[in-house]
């Protein structure tokens, strides 16, 4: 490798690392949550919170970020990538100082509500990765942020081992006031900067990122390239323009029997909502969210230590937590390392790994539990059990229907279906995590997570048997899933 691309790759790779920098810390309010609450428990904690003041402390993040995501995309699109991200830092950096100052349940909730508008930034990061990364590294580069989140976690859980929470709240308001300075170095990416008629900012940005010397197969499809040379962006416009016509469902224009072009009368905006290729994936990506969120995978995280204690594991929670921790990096390594690896063999996987793992514990509850005269022989059964869920579930149950969201639909409608679809997935994840403690208390821990067992092995099962493959296909050839055959054929014959 010459030394122009190896600082090609550096500048990719630090703006990367920059604007992503951010979903560590998201792991580490992941993990902080189960430590803080398991902290209160204690005898010599000045605080005391009922069951129900306990759930909302930890789902109202949750509650706040579907709310957040409209007004983030709007300074998103009208501001800048980078500024958006800036501007989530500030409601991060607010939240950690009133939980390190100011100590009340009112506080507690203020500083939970805040903190959920950063829970946006990571579609800030997918928007900003897609327009700067050449396609190749996109898989590579995406995935950081299940690796940041996961590394946040272990970072948390080892550092709480030795400080409490109200000194880890200090040490997180440091890093995050830490975060906010390198994103003053990134660049805003040049196909933004076009869009908005910025054109010597964007050939400016496109010559620092340089991303063409990467790989000589991106020089003529590259979002920069075709911004810097005028008869690739004649070529993209008129390639956008037949994408467009032919996501409308009529293929273009009609050709009568001499050959000659016949204009066809646009679909009214709403009427694009009723079109097969909408409310199609529409269903299937409300069903698999409904099954994702009731897999308890969430749960699992936000209540790590109510969990390890209703199945009464004789070791401490900070071990234990670790354990997962390691596991979700661990998960979060193996699909980088499984970046071709397509979206559907990766959910199904994962979601079958995670029916398992939680099937054995389930069966170690029922059966062994502490019925036996040295519960310890078994003890590690839950622990391998737990890891070995959180694990699978970093393979595509945690990621592949966000990741989805933005390929199943047509250019048209993409940006506001993508945002209804995340904001279902955060609206059940909300409340899944809310009623957890009632469903346990009702009806026993071992039959709440019977119920997320067979909820990850439905969404296994209706991946394989209806979810379209979108890794390495077109937009054509992904919504052609949802077309009518004989609109699929019309269409196909009319393509030179």
């Amino acid at each position: 490798m010459d030394r122009k691309k190896l600082i090609c790759h550096l500048k990719l790779a630090f703006c990367i690392m920059a604007t992503s920098y951010v979903q560590l810390l998201i792991g580490c309010t992941y993990s902080f949550t189960s430590n803080f609450l398991a902290e209160l428990r204690l005898p010599s904690s000045n605080f005391k919170f009922d069951t129900e003041q306990e759930s909302w402390i930890t789902s109202i993040p949750v509650l706040v970020c579907p709310l957040s995501l409209p007004i983030v995309g709007i300074i998103m699109d009208n501001f800048g990538r980078r500024l958006a991200l800036q501007i989530i830092y500030m409601p991060m950096i607010a939240s950690w100082a009133i939980f390190a100052y100011v100590h009340s349940y009112e506080s507690f909730m203020f500083a939970r509500m805040i903190l959920g508008i950063t829970y946006c930034s990571s579609s800030c990061f997918m928007v900003y990765m897609a327009e700067v990364c050449p396609t190749y590294l996109r898989p590579i580069y995406g995935s950081a942020v299940v690796l940041f989140v996961g590394l946040g976690m272990l970072i948390e859980c080892v550092l709480s081992s030795y400080y409490p929470w109200s000194t880890m709240a200090v040490v997180l308001f440091v890093a995050s006031v830490a975060g906010f300075v390198p994103l003053c170095l990134v660049r805003e990416p040049p196909v933004w900067l076009e869009s908005r008629g910025r054109t010597d900012q964007a050939r400016e940005a496109a010559g620092w990122f340089d991303v063409r010397r990467i790989s000589d197969a991106e020089k003529k499809t590259s979002a920069v390239g075709s911004k810097i040379h005028d008869d690739d962006r004649h070529l993209q416009s008129d390639l956008d323009d037949e994408d467009d016509r032919k996501n409308t469902g009529d293929c273009g224009k009609d050709v009568d029997r001499y050959g000659q072009n016949v204009r066809v009368e646009s679909p009214s905006y709403w009427s694009l909502y009723m079109d097969r290729t909408v409310w199609m994936p529409t269903l299937l990506l409300g069903l698999i969210f409904t099954t994702q969120q009731i897999g308890g995978v969430y749960v699992l995280l936000f209540y790590a230590s109510e969990i390890l204690r209703d199945y009464k594991m004789p070791w401490d929670k900070i071990t234990v937590n670790k354990y997962l921790a390691i596991s979700r990096l661990l998960g979060s390594l193996t699909l980088m390392a499984m970046h071709r690896v397509k979206y559907r063999v990766l959910l199904i996987v994962s979601g079958t790994g995670m029916a398992v793992s939680i099937g054995i514990v389930v069966v170690y509850l029922k059966t062994v539990g502490w019925a036996t005269v040295n519960p310890d022989q078994y003890s590690a059964i839950p622990v391998v059990g737990f890891f070995s869920y959180m694990y699978f579930a970093l393979l595509g149950m945690m990621s592949v229907p966000w990741i989805i969201c933005g390929e199943l639909f047509p250019i048209a409608v993409r940006g506001t279906m993508s945002g209804v679809m995340n904001t279902w997935g955060y609206v059940l994840w909300f409340v899944m995590v809310k009623i957890y403690p009632s469903l346990v208390w009702r009806f026993g821990t071992e039959n709440v997570w019977t119920v997320f067992a067979i909820s990850c092995l439905l969404t296994a099962l209706c991946t394989q048997l209806i979810l379209p493959e979108t890794k390495g296909r077109s937009l054509d050839e992904i919504l052609s899933y949802f077309q009518p055959r004989k609109k699929n054929k019309k269409c196909n014959s009319r393509v030179p």
